[in-house]
């Protein structure tokens, strides 16, 4: 008898560690699933925004036009977006990649859109958003975005931890509401939130200089960080567009773009 009980016991166990690892894959799958169909509406949102863009581009007074025939403002553009969601700061987008969203920003509410979208519901996913300190009409622009699955959203960044394909991809286009951008990506940073260790940068107060002295500082943190020389120079005056995401090659990993606007006909 005492056998028959050890071996009933050994039974139990098994039952019941087959159905806490069957409920587990269940659980596991059931999260995956969830997100999976979260990025995937998220993925849906963006790309009708950018559809609206497509329309408003391809059509003026009623009829098909070709935007190089009929130019737009910036203001034309990216209008019904804006009416649609004030919050509407402009658009980035960086030719030949997956980047291609709408920037938002809420000084009242910093960081509000790292957790809702574009419709104001609330998204783990989120929009690129920028800084409260941001000056949209000619000063320093940083914008934050998150690293998702499968390199989503600003996860695309990671790529430039490879030259060739920063010098595939050399220029970002970020378009404010008022006028049409383009900078020159200057510097691929990598550096960690972790204030105790020592490699820590924290370039959202730094991007942000009031005089040279403090524009030097950050040029100076920003260079022992780079990752390989692009052959670019930014110079205090330069209005600079950083970019900001997490990076998971050490703990609280931080990667940030920095750019440099350049000079275009549009640019004052």
């Amino acid at each position: 008898m005492p056998t028959i009980s050890k071996q009933t016991g050994k039974r139990r166990l098994a039952v019941v560690g087959c159905v806490l690892f069957a409920a587990l894959a269940l659980i596991s799958g059931t999260i995956l699933f969830l997100d999976y169909q979260r990025q995937m509406t998220a993925d849906k949102e963006f790309e009708d925004l950018r559809g609206i863009l497509s329309t408003e581009t391809l059509s003026t007074a009623g009829g098909p036009y070709s935007p190089a025939v009929i130019p737009q403002t910036a203001g034309q553009r990216y209008g019904q977006l804006a009416k649609q969601n004030p919050d509407l700061a402009g658009w980035i987008q960086i030719e030949g990649t997956s980047i291609n969203y709408p920037v938002m920003q809420t000084p009242k509410d910093p960081d509000y859109y790292l957790d809702h979208d574009f419709q104001r519901q609330y998204s783990p996913y989120g929009v690129p958003y920028a800084d409260s300190r941001s000056d949209l009409s000619g000063g320093n622009v940083l914008i934050y975005g998150h690293h998702t699955k499968n390199k989503g959203m600003f996860g695309a960044l990671v790529e430039y931890e490879r030259q060739s394909y920063y010098q595939a991809h050399p220029v970002i286009l970020f378009d404010t509401l008022e006028r049409y951008g383009f900078y020159q990506i200057v510097m691929v940073v990598k550096t960690t939130a972790l204030l105790n260790d020592p490699s820590a940068f924290d370039y959202t107060k730094a991007a942000f200089p009031s005089d040279e002295k403090e524009f030097q500082t950050f040029l100076s943190a920003c260079e022992k960080r780079e990752l390989y020389p692009t052959g670019e120079s930014v110079s205090f005056g330069d209005r600079l567009l950083l970019l900001s995401t997490c990076e998971y090659s050490k703990e609280d990993g931080r990667l940030l773009i920095v750019a440099k606007q350049m000079k275009t006909a549009d640019t004052k």
